[in-house]
């Protein structure tokens, strides 16, 4: 099986000859699918996705059997929390992205950052577009 992997939405790339018989499935869950989130989705988070406030996101990758999209797939174009438990933290991949965060909770506070930086900090009730351009915290 040969599927290599774009850089930044981890996106497939198939080798011309190979994948027989699975590339709609690949196309559909790995492809598509993601283009999707990418560009127009919202995943919504509450307190029982974050573990002591914290919560990494991470690329997900769909295959010729499922999509493998989560609520903490790294690929959504708009992240929006409510219902939290405490001031959390949201570290997301270091790769340059942009993110449409939406602070929903009407008691604590959103912070987003990618791993060893400071990142931003949403007020309650707030909402904002965050980019990253992989070398330094959030502008």
């Amino acid at each position: 099986m040969t599927v290599n992997r774009t850089t930044l939405l981890d996106l497939p790339i198939i080798t011309t000859g190979t994948e027989s018989g699975a590339w709609g499935n690949i196309t559909n869950n790995g492809l598509s699918q993601y283009m999707d989130i990418a560009i127009a989705g919202m995943t919504s988070l509450t307190s029982a996705n974050f573990t002591a406030g914290a919560l990494t996101i991470a690329n997900t990758q769909g295959d010729s059997s499922a999509t493998n999209i989560a609520a903490g797939s790294a690929q959504y174009a708009t992240i929006k929390v409510s219902s939290l438990a405490a001031n959390s933290t949201i570290t997301a991949p270091s790769s340059n992205r942009a993110y449409r965060i939406i602070n929903a909770d009407g008691t604590y506070t959103l912070t987003i950052k990618a791993s060893g930086q400071t990142g931003v900090t949403f007020p309650i009730n707030t909402s904002g577009i965050v980019v990253f351009n992989g070398y330094r915290d959030w502008e």
